[in-house]
């Protein structure tokens, strides 16, 4: 089961039933796979937010600078992902021209591993923050989970046929994090 709280809205896991355990295999025993063994899913509203989230604490890499501490995926000689926290040692551009930056990283836990990361200059890399850093960013994306409908879209105000009340309707179109989502929306009356 889970450590620690969720931050965003979630249901018990409908394969488990909550338990965070199905039906046995020998590599993982008998944790759930929809689940990963917490006994709860993130809703739409949720995943949607979370998305925003992430969003909201990654940057493009020609922004990343030495010092920085950014997040990395690996994979295991058993093909399993994972992602480990690097320090960032150098920023330069790729002798190679394959693409447009080559990172020299050491891993945070263990510093005599290192890597080197070659990757374009739009690729968006999630970095470290601190828990100040990250405390606006979460109470920011909390914000726009309550703006979303339960299908994890915003909602779009739409007047009423003559009636005058609005009503609420699923907006159209895809929405990415990067999108306005209501700040400094323009459509309302004027002063």
């Amino acid at each position: 089961m889970a450590k620690g709280k969720p931050i965003f809205e979630t249901e018990t896991c409908s394969r488990c039933g909550g338990s965070g355990h199905y039906s046995y295999c020998q590599r993982y025993g008998t944790t759930c796979f929809r689940c990963g063994g917490r006994g709860y899913t993130l809703t739409k509203r949720g995943a949607a937010a979370n998305s925003y989230l992430v969003g909201l604490l990654s940057k493009p890499a020609r922004e990343i600078v030495p010092g920085m501490v950014i997040q990395q995926a690996n994979v295991t000689m058993g093909g399993d992902v994972y992602h480990e926290w690097y320090k960032v040692e150098s920023v330069g551009p790729d002798e190679t021209k394959q693409t447009d930056l080559r990172l020299e990283l050491k891993a945070v836990k263990n510093p005599e591993r290192g890597m080197t990361c070659y990757v374009s200059g739009d690729t968006v890399i999630r970095v470290s923050h601190t828990a100040e850093q990250k405390a606006p960013l979460i109470e920011k994306a909390l914000a726009y989970q309550a703006t979303l409908s339960k299908l994890g879209k915003p909602y779009k105000r739409k007047e009423g046929r003559g009636n005058g009340v609005a009503e609420k309707t699923e907006q159209a179109g895809p929405q990415t994090p990067a999108g306005n989502h209501g700040e400094n929306d323009s459509s309302g009356i004027s002063e």
